[in-house]
This record gives structure tokens, sequence and C-alpha cells, in this order.
């Protein structure tokens, strides 16, 4: 499977590819032949980074699932209690993210910024990002995703008002970039820093009081 939005990538250097081909075939300038084989690549490539894998999704109201494909930045306690993790998206992981928990989604909030480097600590608060808050029945989870140097598109495409499923897809990230997730105290995480994940199908953590 292959997102949606992939398709505006894919055919015009495809398009591009047949009709040089064609021109290499009547005229047999090697100029096109070049540009040809180099658009064919580009729209591979572009089919290979909006790939959709089926996932299988673990079932359990108190299991959280991984929101992305990536390797874990960071895991720590926040002063307010929550529990914050990050995982960057490197520009040849799946791109679509998944919703971590069920619930209903209450806030989704669009943040003007920079865009550094995925990676880097500051980039958590200064880069143009989406945060999208789900109540779920162990309290407040609050997805972020964070464009980085090469990812400057954030699709989301949930509604506030909308009851999500863990696993569920919702959105993606062009191009690499990090998504950070903040959990409720009472989560108990499962996972260590520089761990590779999946999205939807890794488990991260559970709820205690499950």
């Amino acid at each position: 499977m292959m997102d949606k939005d992939g398709l505006l990538f894919v055919f015009p250097p495809l398009g591009i590819s047949v009709a040089l081909f064609f021109v290499y075939s009547r005229t047999g300038n090697p100029v096109s032949f070049g540009i040809a084989i180099l658009s064919f690549l580009i729209a591979l490539f572009m089919i290979f980074f909006f790939r959709d894998p089926k996932r299988e999704i673990p079932y359990g109201h108190h299991l959280i699932v991984s929101p992305a494909d990536g390797r874990v930045l960071k895991i720590e306690n926040e002063v307010s209690g929550r529990k914050a993790l990050s995982i960057f998206l490197s520009p040849l992981n799946v791109h679509i993210n998944r919703v971590p928990v069920s619930g209903e989604v209450v806030d989704i909030r669009k943040r003007s910024g920079l865009y550094l480097a995925a990676y880097k600590p500051e980039a958590e608060s200064k880069n143009v990002a989406i945060e999208t808050d789900i109540l779920t029945s162990f309290g407040m989870v609050t997805v972020r995703q964070v464009v980085g140097v090469l990812a400057r598109r954030l699709v989301n495409r949930l509604q506030v008002g909308s009851k999500v499923i863990s696993g569920q897809r919702f959105g993606m990230m062009r191009f690499g970039s990090r998504l950070d997730l903040l959990l409720p105290s009472s989560a108990e995480l499962e996972i260590t820093k520089g761990q590779n994940v999946k999205g939807g199908s890794t488990i991260i953590g559970r709820f205690k009081d499950a």
C-alpha cells in the first residue's frame, strides 16, 4: 500500500520518465535517456518513501503502541509528572503516523517556528509542529509531530471530537522528522533509548493500573 499523498509525488517524475524514454527511442539522444533514468529512480524512491505497510496491531486498551517508525531519541520524566519520549524518523523509515492509544481527540494545535535538524534537543520546542491531545480513560496523551530540515510538511487528518483507536493511521511527515509523545505518569514504558520501533505494532508501554 501507499499513502494517497504519494500519488502527487510519484506521477510527475514517472510521466517525465515515460515521455523521455519515448523521445530517446525516436532520437537516440543520450541526454534524454539519462534524465529518463533519473526521473524513474526518483519515482521509485517516492513509492518507497510513501509506502504504507500493513501492521499487526496488538490488542489491549491499556497498551501504548508506537506512533511512528524510527529510533527512540529520548525518554525522560517531565517536571509536570508526565513521561516524554521522542522518536526520530530518517528518510528511509516508514513515515505514516499512528494513534498510540484509544480515546477522543480533544484538541489540535499548530505551532509556527523553525526548521532545525529534528534530532537536536531544541527542535522539540522551536520547530514547526502539530500537537494532538487525546483524552483516554488513563489521562491525557499528547502526540507532537515535529518538522526537521527535510520534513517541512506535516499531515494530520484527525478532527477534534473524533474517536480514535490504537494503531489507527492519522497522518504522516514528509522526508524525515521526529515525533514526540507525552504520557500520563501512570504509563510504564517498555522501550529504551536508541531502540528501533515500528508504528502501530511495537508496544512501547502500558498503563499500570489496567
